[in-house]
């Protein structure tokens, strides 16, 4: 009976070890994905308006959400089928979804267009409010961008953004418009609502499953502790030790002095190899509204 308790006992106390360490893994493995994207502020020399006429509020006839074919690269029954699965997306996840395609970018970069033209259409001017996404395939420039607006910002770090743009490159590269605007929609899918956070997005079943395996170790390190118990031990320190015959000599270390060598480690470049830029970090626009986002060149 006794040993029957310390099995108990022993197997509580492992049980309980293997559940903190669980925990502790989980919390570290949160903290070190947690990502910030720094602020820092755009120049852009005009603000892109309907019909660059000037005007700098939203064009009250154009809606968050929608395909904005300027250049005109897409078919019909292509631009039919991608705003069907746009509508779902931007019902799904209560977002505001553009498309926005150009040929004359009226002298702006990528990025300050796609950012006016997402004020434009009243997507989201601050990171609080509700998640705005605009992209745009600028033949202008010959790049693809990403602008993310609101809530949006939280979703899509630099890492997010630079997959999307490799599956968008991949297309684009061959003169398939329809499949680069289905690359950026599937990256809608995957990523729009989900948290950058890993500690956000483990499900239960990762939980369960961490916390059946700290169990299976507990319980077999228990049956070890408890199977393979001896009997009394009758032997210490001072069994083979001959006080006589043995001479311990006092041995210390000194600490001289110390040598540092100091070398600069080059961080790798985001975004992959193919094409030219990448995610770009947080930035106000000279509009005065918060965007994310990143563009790849073509």
């Amino acid at each position: 009976m006794k040993k029957i308790l310390n099995f108990l006992m022993v197997m509580l106390l492992v049980m309980g070890l293997g559940m903190a360490s669980v925990m502790t893994a989980f919390q570290a493995e949160a903290a070190e994905t947690a990502e910030t994207a720094g602020e820092t502020v755009s120049a852009a020399e005009t603000v892109l308006t309907a019909n660059q006429d000037g005007e700098a509020a939203a064009d009250a006839s154009m809606s968050a959400s929608g395909i904005y074919d300027e250049a005109d690269l897409l078919s019909a029954d292509e631009e039919a089928s991608l705003l069907t699965k746009l509508e779902k997306y931007s019902e799904r996840y209560s977002a505001d979804i553009a498309i926005v395609t150009t040929d004359d970018a009226g002298g702006l970069s990528a990025q300050a267009y796609a950012d006016a033209y997402a004020e434009k259409i009243g997507q989201s001017m601050s990171r609080d409010e509700y998640p705005g996404i605009l992209f745009l395939i600028d033949m202008d420039n010959r790049q693809i961008y990403m602008a993310t607006q609101g809530q949006a910002i939280q979703y899509y770090n630099d890492r997010r953004i630079d997959k999307v743009l490799d599956n968008c490159y991949n297309h684009i590269t061959d003169g398939d418009y329809k499949g680069t605007c289905d690359a950026f929609l599937k990256g809608v899918r995957d990523y729009m609502g989900r948290s950058t956070d890993r500690s956000a997005r483990m499900d239960a079943f990762g939980v369960l499953l961490r916390l059946i395996i700290a169990i299976v170790i507990g319980a077999v390190v228990t049956f070890a502790m408890v199977f393979r118990r001896g009997g009394r031990v009758t032997t210490n320190s001072q069994t083979y030790f001959d006080a006589s015959g043995s001479h311990l000599d006092a041995k210390e270390d000194r600490f001289m002095n110390r040598t540092v060598t100091r070398r600069h480690i080059e961080k790798p470049k985001s975004g992959g190899g193919s094409g030219g830029s990448g995610g770009g970090g947080v930035h106000v626009s000279s509009g005065g509204g918060t965007h994310g986002g990143g563009g790849r060149s073509f």
